[in-house]
């Protein structure tokens, strides 16, 4: 996940560390997998099978990290800028929306505001013009600001992947918004923390839960996604296992009431039900090191199409034809 900067290194060191006990705890990680022909009883069209669809790239999108679809379909993607995707004459465009490049990793909306964290903690937003204008709103004060997303009382729950110096834990921190200025954080809380060497990365919100991908090291597990339920008071309450599998998860977002994961050291994505059974998923090596999918959206989509940003490998410079794109999986 590379954009010269320390995200790589952080998460080049951490895979290292997981991939070097993977045989050792593969029996023992509870991936739950099914075969695919459990993916006809899924509600949801889409499935991930090779049979089931085709990978389709669409346009470049270097370091691409993530992905957010407005209410009115249009479709904003981060990476080395933020981008905003549209179609003209059957081409498709990808206008760069920061004035400097950088890495701008996790994407919410709030009403008619966008939200963009950038990985050394800043915070940035941009009213929905036709032409989004970012400017900085705030800085959080820590690295490693990764996944984004909003809460169902008007908040930001921005993601921490892993805190700097000693323990290593990464955590989510809560941003109250001013009600009346969608520009002015008015408080910033530690809201959860991770266990011991604990790398989180990707943040959603859904039915009043904090939703996350994490991987530890103690104990080891290499993929998981837990819930969070957001209480009364606002404060985190217990959190519970939703999923674990065996590789090391990127982003991820809904389809129906499943999960669709990237799953970054496998190139590949899995389609996981509510009981955190594998009821689909792509073959290994078929993605371009995924690090965000969703389910496509009207008007530039079909519903039975997944979008994907493919990053490309950690710890490398943006290597040609490898990554580093927005990609379609298109219905054969």
């Amino acid at each position: 996940m590379f954009l010269y900067n320390n995200k790589n290194i952080t998460i080049k060191y951490l895979c290292l560390c997981v991939l070097a006990m993977t045989f050792l705890s593969a029996c023992g990680t509870g991936d739950n997998e099914v075969g695919s022909s459990s993916a006809a009883s899924a509600k949801s069209s889409i499935c991930l099978e090779s049979s089931c669809g085709q990978k389709v790239a669409i346009v470049d999108i270097p370091s691409a990290e993530n992905l957010l679809f407005t209410k009115d379909g249009r479709l904003f993607v981060t990476g080395a800028n933020v981008y905003e995707i549209t179609r003209r004459a059957d081409a498709w465009h990808a206008q760069p929306l920061m004035l400097v490049n950088g890495n701008f990793t996790g994407l919410a909306q709030i009403n008619d505001v966008l939200y963009v964290n950038s990985f050394d903690g800043l915070l940035y937003a941009a009213k929905l013009t036709s032409t989004p204008s970012f400017e900085l709103i705030h800085d959080q004060g820590q690295m490693l600001a990764n996944g984004l997303a909003s809460g169902p009382n008007g908040e930001l729950y921005s993601i921490i992947s892993l805190g700097v110096g000693l323990p290593l834990v990464g955590k989510i921190v809560r941003l109250r918004i001013d009600a009346s200025n969608p520009f002015d954080v008015t408080e910033q809380v530690d809201w959860y923390m991770g266990g011991v060497v604990h790398f989180m990365n990707g943040l959603q919100q859904r039915g009043g839960e904090v939703w996350f991908s994490s991987s530890e090291l103690l104990p080891l597990a290499l993929g998981k996604i837990m819930s969070v339920p957001i209480q009364a008071d606002g404060s985190a309450g217990n959190p519970k296992l939703v999923a674990q599998f065996n590789g090391i998860p990127d982003d991820f977002s809904f389809v129906d009431n499943d999960l669709l994961v990237t799953v970054y050291s496998n190139n590949q994505i899995l389609r996981i039900n509510p009981q955190g059974k594998t009821v689909s998923k792509s073959g290994l090596l078929s993605f371009d090191n995924p690090s965000q999918v969703r389910q496509g959206q009207p008007p530039m989509f079909r519903q039975n199409e997944l979008v994907i940003t493919e990053k490309g490998l950690i710890g490398l410079p943006p290597t040609p034809g490898y990554g580093n794109r927005l990609s379609t999986f298109t219905p054969r």
